[in-house]
């Protein structure tokens, strides 16, 4: 209800275009402008829902339902069947976080936890995890392999990833870290144990890397880079822990 009173700002369309993305992805994305204008539709999605105060991102403020979060690119993040499991906004502000669930967790309500995303293609044969909602939705729509965004890469191989393949009966899953797993020792400490806990669950796991300065898959997929695939025995081999 919320996102179908939204539209889309040119500023926030801009910077979809920017990012590599074509009008029809754009409009397949449903990415909205959160605004002051959101905002004011508190008390309209209050009165429409009874149970609004179970909603992540409504809140009671001085004795009225609020809409809670920062202003910015709103992108509906949604499960395997479709359906919303969140709101991630890309602040405006540079003094906000870069990005944040639309939450009410700070006021005494719901957030939404750090809910998995997906975003369809036309094959069957892989399903691709990386970090990032914007990322994943771009690398599924150039690629066409379904993908899966994972808000964080600790939960690369984490249970709700896992039940989630299992959902979407994938055999073979190609996880697309950003490149960063070549000097943060967090971050390639979390793609061994994802590639350990997936193959231990019988997935046959590849992944994506590439040289160069692009930092996530969407940017080497816009830069053109030659995306290598490689098995998870040549990732160890070829990289030692930074």
């Amino acid at each position: 209800e919320l996102l179908s009173h939204l539209t889309l700002s040119k500023q926030h369309a801009d910077q979809l275009a920017a990012r590599g993305f074509e009008p029809g992805e754009i409009e397949g994305l449903g990415a909205r402008t959160f605004d002051q204008a959101g905002r004011l539709m508190s008390k309209q999605l209050a009165d429409l829902f009874p149970w609004w105060d179970q909603v992540p991102g409504m809140a009671l403020k001085d004795g009225r339902p609020a809409l809670c979060g920062w202003s910015g690119l709103l992108v509906p993040c949604k499960d395997a069947k479709g359906r919303i499991v969140g709101l991630r906004v890309r602040a405006d502000s540079p003094d906000a976080p870069k990005y944040s669930w639309l939450s009410s967790a700070r006021h005494g309500g719901p957030g939404p936890g750090s809910p998995l995303s997906y975003w369809p293609g036309s094959r069957s044969d892989f399903v691709r995890v990386t970090e990032g909602e914007l990322k994943a939705a771009f690398a599924a729509g150039r690629t066409g392999i379904p993908t899966i965004c994972a808000p964080g890469v600790s939960l690369f191989g984490s249970v709700p990833l896992v039940d989630l393949l299992l959902e979407l009966q994938a055999q073979a899953v190609i996880l697309a870290p950003d490149a960063d797993f070549r000097t943060n020792p967090h971050v390639y400490r979390a793609i061994r144990n994802a590639l350990s806990a997936l193959q231990a669950d019988s997935f046959k796991v590849m992944l994506e890397i590439w040289d160069g300065p692009a930092k996530g898959i969407d940017d080497a997929l816009l830069s053109g880079v030659l995306i290598a695939t490689i098995t998870p025995e040549e990732f160890l081999t070829m990289t030692a822990p930074p």
